[in-house]
């Protein structure tokens, strides 16, 4: 059982740890390998600060909004699962699992005004130093679901003309959410990709 926590702490997980914690609100927040969060729950809100690595955040319903900030952005919701991730130099990815958050990012020298969008189950929204030619801008995909992530601590895979159930069974190590085939044929298919 993970401990519950009063507000105006920081929570941090060293390389090869993951962990999940409690708040005092009863939200469940889960920190991957060598993450930083700090938290502080008032009266009128409930402000967390994603410093590094990856968090699922399970948000307890109440009328207090549940703010993330990640470089720069932030995420509000209610009570919703979701994940944020900051990756190098700051660049920051929302994957939403169920519910819906806003997601909004910082202006950038292209334009004045933020980017607000609102994501539904199954999308993402990337904002920040990418590494790709369009830096800091944000982008939105939509599908049936969201596929888990790896681990903070691991690198992206590449495949080849992979099983997709060898891919679905690589993507379902260490999450809570699982996915599977409807149909055990479609794990034969062979896909290719990162």
């Amino acid at each position: 059982q993970a401990p519950t926590l009063r507000p105006g702490i920081a929570l941090a997980t060293r390389v090869g740890e993951r962990r999940s914690f409690t708040l005092a609100d009863g939200s469940k927040v889960t920190l991957d390998p060598d993450s930083q969060l700090l938290a502080a729950l008032g009266t009128e809100r409930r402000e967390l600060s994603l410093k590094r690595g990856r968090a699922r955040f399970d948000v307890a319903h109440e009328s207090r909004p549940f703010v993330v900030f990640a470089g720069g952005g932030s995420v509000t919701a209610r009570g919703t699962i979701f994940d944020v991730i900051v990756g190098k130099s700051d660049a920051v990815t929302v994957r939403l699992l169920r519910g819906a958050v806003d997601v909004v990012r910082p202006a950038t020298s292209r334009d004045a005004k933020p980017a607000v969008a609102r994501l539904a189950p199954g999308e993402e929204f990337s904002f920040g130093e990418t590494g790709v030619p369009d830096l800091g801008a944000s982008t939105k995909t939509s599908g049936a679901t969201a596929p888990e992530p790896a681990p903070a601590a691991l690198a992206a895979r590449e495949y080849s003309m992979a099983p997709l159930s060898a891919v679905i069974a690589e993507t379902n190590k260490g999450s809570g959410l699982l996915i599977r085939a409807a149909d055990p044929a479609i794990g034969a298919l062979k896909v290719s990709g990162r």
